[in-house]
């Protein structure tokens, strides 16, 4: 609480000025929405707000609250009933608060759903989007991200769970995060806890590997990250190695953003795209990397 205001923690929308190389995404069968993946990372579905639209909406599984553009809010007729601060890696400010009667993606819909009025992230999926869907309507819902497919399938009971094969990876929700283990290295006892986030293009870490894994990138050097409150410059590189359940990463494209603030909730952010497909289980908190079928 602060200043009798509570706090709403982003994503990063992260940016990167260098083209990162990503792995090929084979498809997993199945019904769903169909979703649009941005510059090969950002996740773009349709959302109806109040029996209105469908409209353009980021889908952000590192960010605890949904967002509305201004102008959608103002078009809605929304009306704020107080302020909340709204916190990123950069930063925090006020911005309105709001209550929605409905909001639903296909046929998953949540009702008197929470969402922050605040402008949407600058840079290339700005114009596309009208707001930001988080956590606050996710987690009532188990649902398998399939980025070939360009797919979100939502769960009816537990039909995909029951089909689905592949390492149960159990998550801890922190403050209502998805908050997963990664080794940084085969030969290393060290657990690094990673938010799951579909809003990053690359993995973050918020301070520097204390082991000689990470490789500074001398060509590029920096890389850009934008929030919705701010822009700064940071170190970029790649990851030797990293272990997330089952899955194997080599040579990972990796930012260092110092962030004493962020590291509350974790050692850095581990993007959803980087895996084939995604599979969380909110009901029994846990998540399938690269599920398959049988």
């Amino acid at each position: 609480m602060r200043n009798g205001m509570q706090t709403a923690r982003a994503s990063s929308w992260l940016v990167w000025c260098i083209a990162c190389s990503l792995l090929a995404r084979p498809a997993l069968a199945g019904d769903g929405v169909r979703l649009k993946v941005v510059r090969n990372s950002f996740i773009v579905v349709p959302v109806t707000v109040n029996g209105l639209g469908p409209f353009p909406f980021l889908l952000d599984t590192g960010a605890d609250t949904t967002l509305i553009d201004p102008a959608l809010a103002k078009e809605l007729g929304l009306q704020p009933v107080d302020r909340l601060w709204l916190a990123t890696v950069n930063g925090e400010r006020a911005v309105p608060r709001v209550w929605l009667r409905t909001l639903a993606i296909g046929p998953a819909t949540a009702e008197q759903v929470e969402a922050l009025i605040a402008e949407m992230p600058s840079g290339e999926v700005k114009t596309r989007i009208r707001g930001m869907v988080g956590l606050n309507f996710l987690a009532r819902f188990n649902y398998l991200i399939d980025f070939r497919q360009e797919r979100i399938q939502f769960e009816t009971g537990e039909d995909l769970a029951g089909r689905l094969l592949g390492r149960r990876l159990p998550f801890k929700a922190d403050s209502g995060l998805i908050v997963v283990e990664a080794q940084p290295s085969p030969s290393s006892s060290e657990l690094w806890r990673l938010k799951l986030d579909s809003g990053a293009a690359g993995l973050v870490l918020f301070r520097e590997p204390r082991y000689p894994g990470f490789e500074p990138d001398r060509f590029s050097g920096t890389v850009e990250v934008r929030t919705h409150s701010a822009t700064s410059t940071n170190r970029n590189g790649r990851l030797r190695n990293l272990r997330v359940g089952d899955a194997m990463f080599d040579n990972l494209p990796t930012a260092v953003i110092p962030s004493p603030q962020a590291r509350a909730t974790g050692d850095g952010l581990l993007p959803a795209s980087i895996f084939q497909s995604v599979y969380v289980n909110h009901r029994h908190r846990y998540v399938i990397f690269n599920p398959q079928t049988p």
